[in-house]
């Protein structure tokens, strides 16, 4: 089977997806040069280390394609 066809949008985005509970956050991110979902566990209510491994890994993109890329996150909370 061969991998799906990456559309323009999902080429220059990264996407963000947050679980969010009181003990920890679970941040998953898919790169726009990359097929695997990178996981990264903060402590809970760490928003400035959300934050800058965000903007490290969207700088990192940037970096790499040459160009501006998006962020889209979304949340699960509980």
């Amino acid at each position: 089977m061969e991998p799906a066809a990456t559309t323009g949008a999902e080429a220059t985005t990264l996407y963000v997806a947050i679980e969010i509970s009181r003990k920890s956050w679970l941040a998953g991110i898919k790169s726009p040069q990359g097929e695997k979902i990178g996981l990264h566990t903060l402590r809970a209510a760490d928003v400035a280390g959300l934050k800058g491994l965000i903007e490290e890994r969207r700088c990192r993109a940037e970096r790499s394609l040459d160009r501006a890329v998006a962020v889209r996150v979304c949340y699960e909370a509980g």
